[in-house]
């Protein structure tokens, strides 16, 4: 073989370590998900009664409502790992997880494009994308499954696992159907009458789960749950030139430009199509209709130039670079643990049994008190109607509505943050201060 020939790494096959940072930085991170901590007591009431839920058993407003969790084997997974090691668990959880989610979109991305330079640009696309979607959330599960969907999909060696892989994805998170979607969208880019076939199985299989058909109803109550879902920040129109959204733009231009050197087909239209219109749908949206274009911008961006390789370089330099990349995480001093948005201390000031808090505060008291403690709301938008959720954000604001809001529920106490216009109408009204910090307030009624 002559010299020349020899594979030597390049600044590609460095980059193509740059995912790593970002899974164990994320990890690492202190957490801010409510809806993560919420669904460790879902886990706990269902390991105890044997079955999923099918009512809300967590607010005080809504109690007895039908309502069941989507993430049932997430929760009680979540449950049985925080009673083995606390919250613990949850920096190996996301670091792995990611790790699963980059390692099968960039061995898509290059089956694709057969480019390390493509890959490698690719891989460091999706690790910035991720950054702020890498939560403890069972959301988490989607992303790893849907990455596997997109590799086993017309993979000769892979897809008998399709099924296997839809089932175990509708038993952790609702988000499901697009790897029924892809299946087919996938099928119908490569002209495979199997794949609509094997979409007919994983919706079958979708429905042997522990809900059953109530699997759909889920779907159902989420669909129709638009107006709350709207009050909500990551469910809002993204802004794609943001900073942190900027990649997903980026992956748009290089599609155009792939499509206009003609290095994508007519057929790729079924896939690029429909995961543009669901990123641009809301932000939160945007890391999983990622996942399945990363490969076709590989393919887009393959024409790149190869990274230029000297027969007298040695590598040394670039093993130095790897092992750098590969250490920064590892020595960068980032603490896990609760991040403030929660009340870490301000919930011990709390007595009453009826208490007006905002949705954050709601997932971290039912993970407080194991759900011995009813919250007045939570972040499950399927659960809270429109209505309910503009009272609450008006109540916040201190507008006259509070009052209104107050009798009807008998709010006893209330669990604010410092900047809340509802602190100054509540003091203007006698409600007294038991409990003050730097981010929260606790009140009793006069």
């Amino acid at each position: 073989m002559a010299d020349s020939d020899r594979w030597r790494p390049s600044v590609a096959h460095v980059a193509l370590l740059l995912p790593w940072i970002m899974a164990v930085v994320a990890s690492r991170l202190p957490m801010g998900d409510n809806s993560f901590l919420w669904h460790i007591t879902a886990g706990r009431l269902q390991t105890e009664q044997g079955s999923v839920l099918t009512t809300d058993p967590f607010s005080f407003t809504f109690s007895g409502q039908p309502w069941r969790t989507q993430a049932w084997l997430a929760d009680i997974g979540f449950d049985a790992l925080d009673g083995w090691f606390g919250l613990g668990f949850v920096t190996p959880l996301v670091a792995l997880s990611a790790l699963i989610v980059f390692g099968f979109v960039l061995a898509t991305a290059y089956r694709y494009s057969r480019s390390v330079e493509a890959t490698a640009l690719v891989g460091v696309l999706t690790a910035w994308l991720a950054a702020i979607f890498l939560n403890p959330r069972p959301v988490l599960f989607s992303y790893a499954l849907l990455a596997v969907v997109v590799a086993a999909a017309g993979h000769h060696r892979l897809r008998w696992i399709l099924p296997l892989v839809v089932w175990v994805w509708a038993s952790v998170h609702g988000s499901f159907v697009l790897g029924l979607g892809y299946i087919v969208l996938d099928g119908l880019r490569r002209r495979d009458r199997r794949a609509a076939g094997e979409a007919l199985v994983g919706t079958f299989a979708a429905t042997l789960t522990a809900h059953g058909i109530g699997v759909w109803r889920v779907l159902l109550d989420f669909a129709g749950s638009r107006e709350s879902l709207s009050m909500i920040t990551e469910w809002r129109t993204p802004n794609i030139t943001g900073v942190e959204l900027v990649p997903f733009l980026i992956g748009i231009v290089l599609l155009l430009v792939g499509a206009i050197k003609g290095r994508l087909r007519m057929a790729d239209l079924w896939i690029i199509v429909p995961f543009l219109a669901f990123g641009l749908a809301a932000t939160r949206s945007v890391f999983p209709a990622w996942i399945p274009l990363a490969p076709l911008v590989a393919v887009a961006v393959s024409g790149l130039p190869r990274a230029t390789r000297s027969r007298t370089a040695l590598p040394a330099p670039l093993v130095v670079a790897a092992l750098l990349v590969v250490s920064i995480p590892v020595v960068v001093p980032l603490e896990g643990g609760l991040s403030d948005r929660f009340p870490v201390e301000a919930a011990g000031a709390l007595e009453a049994d009826h208490v007006f808090h905002d949705d954050v505060v709601g997932g971290y008291l039912i993970y407080r008190f194991a759900g011995a403690r009813q919250v007045f709301v939570d972040d499950r938008a399927e659960l809270y109607d429109g209505e309910f959720f503009r009272d609450v954000i008006a109540t916040r604001a201190g507008t006259p509505t509070w009052r209104e809001v107050f009798d009807e529920r008998d709010i006893e106490q209330a669990l604010l943050r410092v900047d809340d216009g509802l602190v100054e109408a509540l003091e203007s009204e006698g409600w007294q201060r038991v409990y003050a910090d730097d981010s929260f307030v606790v009140l009793d009624e006069p």
